[in-house]
């Protein structure tokens, strides 16, 4: 059976881990904040980039012309 310290030492790594997804997905916390508190870097996590009309259909147009017209090398 496992003791306290290996499994607090496997509760503090996963704390590191959660802490360094919100932080690689754009969130923010706090360096010394409390598990409890990390709720608020979920929710900063940002949405994903709403595109202009103007994006989508220049995406659209260079798709279907690099599918038509490939580049010649």
């Amino acid at each position: 059976m496992p003791d306290l310290i290996s499994e607090l030492s496997i509760l503090q790594n996963t704390k590191n881990q959660i802490k360094n997804a919100i932080l690689g997905k754009g969130g923010s916390i706090a360096e010394n904040a409390p598990f409890r508190n990390y709720v608020g870097g979920i929710s900063s996590i940002p949405g994903p980039k709403a595109w202009s009309e103007l994006e989508w259909q220049t995406t659209y147009n260079n798709a279907s012309t690099n599918a038509i017209m490939p580049e010649i090398k």
